[in-house]
């Protein structure tokens, strides 16, 4: 017997010159009795309902086809926005332009995230693979000069993992990463590259 391919739809029809006051009646009975009007075709065993399902179902589907990596399997799907590269439970944004630490900073959170925090060692060496060679970053680590340590950016929800820079010259207060588990000091007025960080969009299907 034929198949659904939409939802049904229950639609009623009234001649131009109708009274304002016919047209509500006509609103109110679609309301009250619309579902009535929504049935299976003869001969069909395929319900409204079960069509509508259908349908959903595939577009799920579709979606998942069309933004799910083909590493990812299951009913979730981890997702990051245009341009941005998943890793590990987390999206990383390489910016092809060069700006000062501040400004980074500002842009990472107009993206909703955060400039780079790493979280440990094993992660510093995963974002220096994905990052283009030969280049420097900014991260989110700032020289403290009250303390004499660099410190992470305390917003980030990230505990923090704790970088050492062989050399820091005095003015030179904002981190880069440069190669694998490598990190140099700039003047944070200089324009740099940099990486936002954020977590991934988890859809659910």
């Amino acid at each position: 017997g034929p198949r659904f391919q939409h939802p049904c739809w229950c639609v009623a029809t009234v001649p131009l010159g109708i009274a304002a006051l016919l047209l509500l009646v006509t609103v109110v009975y679609l309301n009250a009795y619309g579902k009535n009007n929504c049935k299976p075709v003869r001969d069909s065993k395929i319900s409204c309902e079960d069509a509508s399902v259908n349908e959903s179902s595939a577009k799920l589907a579709t979606l998942k086809e069309e933004l799910c990596t083909g590493q990812q399997s299951g009913d979730v799907c981890e997702l990051c926005p245009q341009g941005w590269q998943l890793n590990s439970n987390r999206c990383y944004y390489f910016s092809g332009e060069r700006q000062t630490w501040d400004d980074s900073v500002r842009d990472c959170a107009k993206r909703k995230s955060w400039l780079l925090v790493l979280e440990d060692k094993a992660e510093s060496e995963l974002v220096s693979k994905m990052k283009p060679r030969d280049e420097y970053f900014w991260i989110g680590y700032k020289y403290n000069i009250t303390q004499k340590n660099w410190t992470c950016l305390d917003n980030t929800g990230f505990s923090g993992y704790r970088i050492t820079v062989k050399k820091h010259l005095n003015g030179n207060d904002c981190a880069c990463l440069k190669t694998k588990d490598a990190f140099a000091s700039e003047g944070c007025l200089r324009h740099q590259h940099w990486i936002c960080k954020r977590n991934v969009t988890v859809l659910e299907l």
